[in-house]
């Protein structure tokens, strides 16, 4: 979701680390933001990481497994790398080929970025992100801490 964010506000140049570390933790990404397989919820739900992917971990593992695996096996990680490296290369895909790509999406980056519109419909990315950001630098400011590079207007 943050690489909507970020592309959104022009970025174009990613932290390549990203899907591996975050697999480590046990974490995966998925349309939705990301999902943490430690969680005991996911002991018991059999549905793959993501319905929509076409990735082999998708393919062959369910989220049961994988948390089983996740909290015993280094070899875990190596799966979860594949699946996030995957989604995000999807990702990247869909928003160079999908023309309108940020128009579209602005409604479900404010109910994954937590966005309240207050009665004023953020129905572009564009939008969705001047707002977020707003919201981080309140934040940061209200906690002592300094904006600092893209939250600078």
């Amino acid at each position: 979701m943050f690489v909507e964010v970020c592309s959104a506000l022009g970025a174009d140049l990613y932290d390549c680390v990203y899907p591996s570390r975050t697999a480590r933790f046990g974490t995966a990404l998925v349309p939705e933001g990301t999902l943490r397989l430690k969680t005991a919820a996911m002991a018991a739900d059999y549905r793959p990481i993501d319905d929509a992917c076409d990735c082999l971990v998708c393919q062959k593992y369910s989220r049961a497994h994988l948390h089983a695996k996740i909290t015993k096996e280094p070899h875990a990680a190596s799966l979860l790398t594949y699946h996030n490296m995957r989604y995000q290369m999807r990702l990247c895909d869909e928003m160079r080929q999908v023309k309108h790509f940020f128009d579209v999406k602005g409604d479900h980056l404010c109910k994954v970025l937590g966005i309240h519109s207050e009665g004023d419909n953020f129905t572009t990315v564009p939008r969705v992100c001047s707002e977020f950001c707003s919201q981080a630098v309140s934040k940061q400011h209200g906690s002592g801490m300094a904006a600092r590079g893209a939250f600078i207007s």
